[in-house]
């Protein structure tokens, strides 16, 4: 199902961006312009994340709340299969592929 980031953003209580880095600040940044709010940057390992980034926390997947929340994965295309399995190990099925490598977004 193809759907606007907009639009998947609207239809979930809670959002998170997966990622801490650029393709996430780009996505936070376009989120603030549109209106629409995020609890929380979602990345796998604390290790040389940070603990906030653009005034929002940045927390880890198993600290994050998954019912009724879609996730916005917000990283380079390498990266989208491992956390696309980590999500699916955890029951997570809400989200949304924000491709900005080649300027599209594809819904799952």
């Amino acid at each position: 199902m193809r759907e606007t980031l907009q639009s998947f953003c609207r239809n979930n209580k809670r959002i998170y961006i997966y990622g801490a880095g650029v393709f996430a600040g780009l996505t936070a940044e376009w989120m603030k312009k549109n209106n629409i709010e995020f609890s929380a940057f979602i990345v796998t390992k604390r290790e040389k994340n940070r603990t906030e980034y653009l005034a929002h926390k940045v927390i880890l997947l198993e600290d994050s709340i998954g019912d009724g929340s879609g996730f916005v994965i917000a990283v380079a295309k390498k990266y989208f299969d491992e956390i696309i399995e980590l999500l699916h190990s955890r029951g997570i099925k809400k989200y949304y592929l924000n491709n900005w490598n080649l300027g599209q977004t594809i819904v799952e």
